[in-house]
């Protein structure tokens, strides 16, 4: 974990400014779904996958499998092919999952 900024051990007496705050820097993909931003699917592990609401172990193993038999993927719309994902489903992990 990264933490940027050292606002918070400024002496008394001297303004205080928001720029100043400690900033949290998310290092792994598990860190950034917990700040709210959409986790790499390419890059993503299978513990970080379970993460993800709706993602068990069998659905995680099942995407890290097709990542490693066809390479990268290049769009969500690929989770299609994985058997347990269908449209709406797809549709639900689409916050949660990014392909760059």
């Amino acid at each position: 974990m990264l933490v940027l900024g050292l606002g918070a051990l400024r002496p008394l007496g001297r303004p205080f400014y928001y720029h100043q705050l400690p900033l949290f820097v998310p290092q792994t993909e598990a860190q950034r779904l917990l700040c709210f931003q959409p986790l790499s699917l390419n890059r993503a592990r299978e513990e970080e996958l379970v993460l993800v609401p709706g993602i068990g172990p069998s659905l995680a193993r099942a995407i890290v499998s097709l990542r490693q038999k066809e390479g990268r993927i290049d769009s969500l719309s690929r989770l299609k092919d994985i058997k347990g994902i269908g449209p709406k489903k797809l549709a639900r992990l689409e916050s949660y999952l990014k392909v760059p």
